[in-house]
């Protein structure tokens, strides 16, 4: 069984020798790791070619800039093994990151997603657990109930791996919307509706890293690409025959909390108009998500 670490590039220079480094210890011995230098205007590409020359586990695609979620479909298209990841340049693992999940994937044979418990969040060089669950929910195919809390749990995509032929049938994809934020959520989304089976160690391998320029500073300008990603991820709703919208719905306000306070008056009118367009004739979020309304009248005032 072969593992494709996909990794989407984008003016890395400052941590691309790092994250080429960590890419190099792996002791996982079947393993490819396509690096997807999208448009990169600084010294990002030269680096890496300098760094990888000779070692036939890299292959770079150069390509010009389309965005993040272009960047990972490109990459997945390409990964010739059964599973594939996403690594964040600018973060770290741990040198049997990729063996250990391997280990489960050849054991746990109708495992879909397998993924650890939690990330480390390193921020200004400290370090908090993201989130991290009990033990009993762990080392194992998780059951319904546990399906639901992980969901909740807002999972990122990149400390897991993902069967390439599951992802591919199922039509789960990442937005490539224009300078979109959240341009991940699609890709949960919709592979929360493509119903995988998951596996989860129980254990935290995966160090994500915030930088101050990093911090979420949504612009006003890029509040449209953000409503226009709802739009696609709710289409594909539709064109898939999805009745119950109530995760996207979840996850849409989810993303408008965390951007009502930092955009205009006007935006945020925008913000929320959209949001009931899309919640229009849903009955979900009363009987669901109990605490969403007091969050949006908290998130105005």
């Amino acid at each position: 069984m072969k593992i494709s670490v996909i990794v989407p590039i984008y003016n890395m220079e400052k941590f691309i020798s790092r994250a080429i480094q960590c890419l190099k210890i792996q002791d996982e011995q079947n393993i490819e790791f396509l690096l997807i230098n999208d448009g990169s205007k600084d010294s990002t590409l030269s680096i890496m070619r300098e760094l990888t020359a000779g070692d036939t586990r890299f292959q770079i695609f150069d390509m010009e800039n389309k965005g993040y979620g272009h960047a990972c479909n490109f990459g997945i298209k390409q990964a010739t093994g059964e599973f594939f990841a996403i690594f964040e340049p600018d973060d770290s693992i741990t040198s049997d990151f990729y063996s250990s999940l391997h280990e489960v994937a050849e054991r746990y044979q109708q495992a879909d997603v397998i993924r650890y418990n939690g990330i480390y969040c390193n921020e200004n060089g400290l370090l908090r657990t993201l989130y991290r669950w009990e033990q009993n929910f762990t080392g194992k195919i998780i059951d319904k109930y546990t399906l639901k809390r992980f969901w909740r749990s807002h999972p990122s995509v990149f400390n897991g791996i993902y069967r390439k032929s599951f992802i591919q049938q199922k039509l789960v994809y990442f937005c490539e919307t224009p300078s979109a934020s959240f341009q991940d959520a699609m890709f949960i989304v919709s592979l929360f509706y493509a119903n995988p089976s998951i596996f989860i160690l129980d254990d935290i391998k995966y160090y994500y890293t915030i930088h101050e320029m990093q911090s979420v500073k949504f612009v006003d300008d890029k509040i449209d690409f953000v409503i226009e990603s709802w739009k696609i991820e709710e289409k594909w709703l539709y064109k898939n025959g999805f009745t119950d919208h109530g995760f996207f719905l979840y996850k849409v306000f989810a993303q408008m909390s965390s951007l009502i306070k930092k955009v205009s008056a006007e935006n945020r009118y925008k913000l929320m108009q959209q949001f009931k367009n899309i919640n229009k004739g849903k009955i979900y979020l009363a009987s669901n998500i109990p605490t969403m309304t007091q969050k949006v009248k908290y998130a105005l005032t």
